[in-house]
């Protein structure tokens, strides 16, 4: 599946020249809310928050967020420093999670959910699934113009690295990059994307270069190719709920 991720001009070349995506934090999305679900049926005699409860996940595992949509002009301008920015498009071979918008913040069943852990408590693929589904990929209805896609990733795999107090996301043949498009204000050009993006097989190839348009017709994006003379075929998503 080709998902997008957006940038600043600076993060984006960022990006291309040295094969990464930033890692967000659990802790530190931008709804204090996402990624916080409600506990219910908690032992009896224990009252602990969401915080302690998802201690070792806040602290272990992070988060890529992507983007279904490359043409909504609201995405661009709240993503990509109001069009002045980059999209890159990646083919995601790793498990893709879908955000729902709902009214209602998620709860987890803490009695569910524990019956899933490993021996001594230890926490297993199956507890993780479940937090997840229930509880980390529900965000508030009014987000839904992000039509927003998560991988979530352990921040001590091989190919997670650490720079400063901020972590970032290698990618590999699992995350591959497929096209970048700049956005209607960047003023960078294909000459540009090409220097950044020189090590890659890319390299050279200028049909993978895209650029942003405003259409004469829409307030939807034209997502134009210069050098093959045609526009991206967007495929129409299903409404958000």
């Amino acid at each position: 599946m080709i998902v997008y991720h957006y940038f600043s001009e600076l993060h984006g070349l960022d990006a291309l020249q040295h094969s990464w995506l930033k890692v967000g934090r659990l802790f530190d999305l931008n709804d204090p809310a996402d990624c916080r679900p409600l506990l219910r049926n908690m032992p009896a005699g224990e009252s602990i928050t969401a915080d302690e409860y998802f201690k070792f996940l806040y602290q272990e595992a992070g988060i890529l967020c992507f983007c279904d949509s490359i043409d909504d002009p609201v995405v661009w301008s709240h993503y990509a420093d109001s069009h002045r920015g980059i999209a890159i498009g990646y083919d995601i071979q790793r498990p893709l999670h879908k955000v729902n918008y709902l009214d209602d913040r998620p709860t987890v069943d803490c009695t569910e959910a524990s019956k899933l852990l490993g021996e001594h408590g230890t926490v297993t693929t199956a507890f993780l699934e479940e937090v997840i589904a229930r509880g980390f990929t529900t965000k508030a209805k009014s987000w839904g113009y992000e039509s927003e896609r998560r991988v979530f990733i352990g921040l001590s795999r091989g190919t997670v690295e650490m720079v400063g107090s901020l972590y970032f996301y290698k990618t590999d043949p699992l995350v591959r990059m497929k096209s970048v498009i700049l956005g209607y204000r960047c003023r960078l050009n294909e000459s540009d994307i090409l220097m950044a993006a020189r090590n890659y097989a890319h390299r050279g190839d200028r049909s993978w270069v895209y650029r942003a348009r405003l259409r004469d017709d829409k307030f939807n994006l034209d997502i134009y190719n210069q050098a093959q003379k045609k526009s991206l075929e967007i495929p129409k998503l299903p409404q958000q709920p």
